[in-house]
């Protein structure tokens, strides 16, 4: 009885870390579809989820922090370059995991992207109504 437990302890250890991989990584790759589709991005960012076990944080619906990085984001007719996005205290309900959708709560984030000058001239004096040059 001992030995079994041994055995299935040692099996457990080697299994569970790949298993975790791997459902990670299965998280990462449909988030970055979904964003893809939503956003209308030419190819889906690169997305990373962080933590220790991520099957225990997908039981619990809790992510302490994760990124998403794009080399082009296009928005209501502004282009952004190089853009990263990190987001911290991520809350994920169960029927979003499962396809049933519901909102995701983001404690806070922080983003950074390259505009170019003329972009930001062109929007800055549509908004003052006058022209505006940096």
């Amino acid at each position: 009885m001992a030995v079994v437990l041994a055995v299935a302890v040692v099996a457990g250890a080697l299994v569970l870390p790949g298993l975790d991989r791997r459902a990670r990584q299965a998280a990462a790759a449909a988030v970055a579809e979904q964003v893809q589709r939503e956003l209308g991005l030419p190819e889906p960012p690169v997305v990373t989820i962080r933590g220790r076990w991520f099957l225990l944080q997908a039981l619990t619906g809790r992510y302490p922090e994760g990124w998403l990085s794009a080399p082009v984001v296009t928005q209501q007719g502004a282009t952004a370059r190089d853009v990263h996005v990190q987001l911290h205290d991520v809350r994920v309900p169960r029927g979003v995991l499962l396809g049933r959708g519901g909102a995701v709560d983001v404690g806070s984030g922080t983003a950074r992207a390259l505009v170019p000058r003329a972009e930001v001239e062109a929007r800055a004096s549509a908004s003052a109504g006058r022209p505006v040059a940096l």
